[in-house]
């Protein structure tokens, strides 16, 4: 127990050095000579943890993944800091905090695609994953800094464990993870997928589905962009879905804000060239005319 009592004080110095120096060569050192037990796994995990608001430089955070990622062959140890994990990204979703979720996101995808958690529990990986969503929710509010951290992390585990994409489609499609309420993970898993032909044609049908019938009413203003990205992309007769399209788009194209108009009437554009019924694309042509002459 000393050692680790000791550490703990060490571990807010603000010394790049000595925060490396900790967790490249103290920490392990005390592994090396005793096995990890529950107790271990504990202190170790609150150590861990001590840092995740103080260590800001990419040093002391490697220093820091790099033990975790070590640490997590050692069952004990896995369970720990998943449960430890969880409960700080709840904590973190209740205060809305963006503060800190770029490195919760991180360690979140070293757990999934380091270790086997997602065999072990599928209702436990249906709980992190939803906890994701609303980091990368959460994450908007923050710096551009923060925001491309988190996505880069989460986009990171797309590379290190393939088929980890699938399993997070198969949460949207389930509901498990709302995608209304957390728009953000779906735009960047189509953001992903439309530079992966097969992944974006297996699962183009329920993007559909989730964007055209759900968010877009919803929430039009943060999905126009992603919306009109696919579309671009899907080889497919946009007809029937022209009108319940239109029926939003086309109030966004008269906002006040130019973004979101030549968003709209991008989307407005493919579904003229994507749209085979006739019906659909007199309609399209009325409503444009009617925002140019302002109606």
């Amino acid at each position: 127990m000393e050692p680790w009592v000791s550490l703990a004080s060490s571990i807010p110095t603000s010394s790049t050095k000595k925060r490396i120096r900790i967790f490249r060569n103290e920490i392990p050192s005390i592994l090396l000579n005793s096995e990890m037990s529950s107790d271990s796994a504990s202190q170790l995990v609150d150590l861990i943890f001590t840092t995740l608001y103080i260590y800001d430089d990419r040093g002391s955070r490697k220093a820091v993944d790099d033990l975790i990622i070590k640490s997590l062959s050692e069952v004990v140890f896995m369970k720990t800091f998943a449960a430890a994990l969880v409960q700080v990204m709840d904590k973190q979703l209740k205060v809305q905090s963006h503060v800190g979720c770029s490195r919760l996101m991180s360690w979140s995808c070293i757990l999934l695609c380091k270790t086997q958690f997602i065999s072990a529990s599928k209702n436990a990986f249906s709980r992190v994953s939803a906890a994701q969503a609303s980091l990368l929710q959460i994450s908007i509010q923050g710096s551009s800094h923060e925001r491309r951290a988190c996505k880069k992390a989460f986009i990171h585990s797309f590379l290190e464990s393939p088929d980890i994409f699938n399993l997070y489609m198969e949460e949207l499609k389930g509901g498990r993870i709302s995608y209304k309420n957390c728009p953000e993970m779906l735009c960047v898993m189509l953001d992903f997928s439309t530079s992966k032909p097969s992944l974006f044609d297996q699962w183009k049908p329920v993007y559909l589905d989730m964007y055209v019938q759900s968010m877009l009413k919803r929430n039009p203003e943060l999905v126009l962009e992603s919306i009109g990205v696919l579309l671009r992309h899907v080889n497919l007769d946009l007809s029937k879905y022209a009108v319940e399209i239109l029926s939003v788009v086309l109030s966004q194209a008269r906002h006040a804000d130019e973004g979101r108009r030549v968003a709209a009437l991008d989307i407005v554009k493919c579904l003229s060239q994507k749209s085979s019924n006739p019906d659909a694309a007199e309609s399209m042509f009325g409503s444009v005319k009617s925002i140019i002459g302002g109606v």
